[in-house]
C-alpha cells in the first residue's frame, strides 16, 4: 500500500493528534501531511462508540471520517485494562464512571473501585488503530502497555488515566513522562508504529 499525500486523524482530542503525529514523523521518511479536525471546513458526525472491541470502534471513527472527507483516516480507540477489575472499564473507559466527565473525576473513581484490591493493582493500557484510505480494505493494528495503578496521582503531562498508570519498569506515571519518553512506550505509539509497519510505511 502506498503512502499517501496525507492523512485525517479521526480525533476530537488533539493531544492525541500531536501523539500520533510524532510517532509518524519518526517512522515514515517521506512527508506526510497529518490532519485533524481542525483542519477541516465541514463537521463530521461520528458514530456513537458501539462495538464489542476497540478495533471495531476505532475502524468506525476511520471509516466515519474518510467517508465525509473522502482522505485517507485513521481512528483509533483505547482504553484501560484493570486486572482485577477483570479487564474493565476497557472500551468503556471514557464512559465508566457514568455521569463523570472529567479526568480527575474517573481517575478518583477508578482509585476507589480498588480499594478492595490492595495486592493487584495492574492494568494495560491498550489502543487499536485502523485506517481506511478510499477504494481499499482497512488496517488495523493493536498496542499495549503494562503498568500499575497507584493510589495518589502523578504528572501534568498527558489526559485521561495517564496520571495514576504507572509504566512497568520504569517508575513513573504515564503523566509524568517527557512526550518523547511516552512515544517510545505508550500503547498509542505502540499502535500506530504497528500499523505503520504492517502497511510497510517505515522508512528503513
Amino acid at each position: 500500500m502506498s503512502v499517501p499525500n496525507s492523512i485525517l486523524l479521526a480525533t476530537e482530542n488533539f493531544a492525541k493528534a500531536a501523539e500520533i503525529s510524532a510517532v509518524f514523523s519518526k517512522l515514515v521518511g517521506q512527508k506526510i501531511t497529518i490532519l485533524t479536525l481542525r483542519d477541516l471546513d465541514t463537521v463530521i458526525e461520528f458514530p456513537d462508540e458501539i462495538g464489542s472491541s476497540f478495533c471495531e470502534i476505532a475502524t468506525a471513527k476511520a471509516l466515519a471520517a474518510m467517508t465525509s472527507s473522502g482522505l485517507p483516516s485513521i481512528g483509533d480507540d483505547s482504553g484501560l485494562c484493570v486486572d482485577a477489575l477483570e479487564g474493565a472499564p476497557g472500551i468503556k473507559s471514557r464512559r465508566w464512571a457514568g455521569e463523570l466527565n472529567d479526568d480527575s473525576a474517573r481517575n478518583a473513581a477508578l482509585i476507589k473501585a480498588l480499594q478492595p484490591f490492595p495486592d493487584k493493582r495492574t492494568a494495560s493500557f491498550i489502543t487499536c488503530a485502523a485506517l481506511c484510505i478510499p477504494g481499499q480494505k482497512s488496517v488495523d493494528a493493536v498496542g499495549e502497555c503494562r503498568g500499575t495503578i497507584v493510589d495518589v496521582p502523578r504528572g501534568e503531562n498527558g489526559f485521561g488515566y495517564d496520571p495514576i498508570f504507572e509504566v512497568a519498569g520504569l517508575g513513573s506515571t504515564m503523566a509524568e513522562l517527557t512526550q518523547a519518553e511516552k512515544n517510545s512506550v505508550s500503547h498509542r505509539a505502540r499502535a500506530i508504529g504497528s500499523l505503520i509497519a504492517k502497511l510497510g510505511w517505515i522508512d528503513g
